[in-house]
C-alpha cells in the first residue's frame, strides 16, 4: 500500500494515550521482581482492571474506521487480506 492517510489529531491521540498507558505498564510488569504465578495474575488483574482488551479493540476500530473511509476499494480489499494473514497467539492446552 502505498496512499497516505490522514487521522484527525484527537483519534491519533486517544490511540496514543492509551498506547503509552498499555506498552510502559506491561514492560513494568515484566521487569517487576515476581515469580511465574505472580506476574500472571499481575497481567490477568491488569488486563482486567486496565481494561485492556477494550482498549486494543477501540484502538483497532478508530485505525480501521480512518482506513477505510480514505483508501480506495482495491486498498480495502489488500488491507483485509493482510489481516486475515496474521497468526493470532495460541493457548497452550494445561490439560
Amino acid at each position: 500500500m502505498t496512499s497516505d492517510v490522514k487521522m484527525p489529531l484527537e483519534d491519533l491521540l486517544l490511540c496514543l494515550d492509551d498506547l503509552e498507558y498499555l506498552v510502559p505498564s506491561l514492560a513494568q510488569i515484566g521487569s517487576a521482581s515476581l515469580g511465574h504465578e505472580e506476574r500472571a495474575l499481575e497481567l490477568q488483574r491488569f488486563a482486567i482492571e486496565g481494561n485492556v482488551f477494550r482498549r486494543l479493540a477501540t484502538m483497532r476500530n478508530r485505525l480501521t474506521l480512518v482506513l477505510e473511509a480514505q483508501l480506495s476499494k482495491a486498498e480495502v480489499e489488500r488491507f483485509d487480506a493482510r489481516m486475515e494473514k496474521i497468526e493470532t497467539w495460541k493457548v497452550r492446552s494445561t490439560q
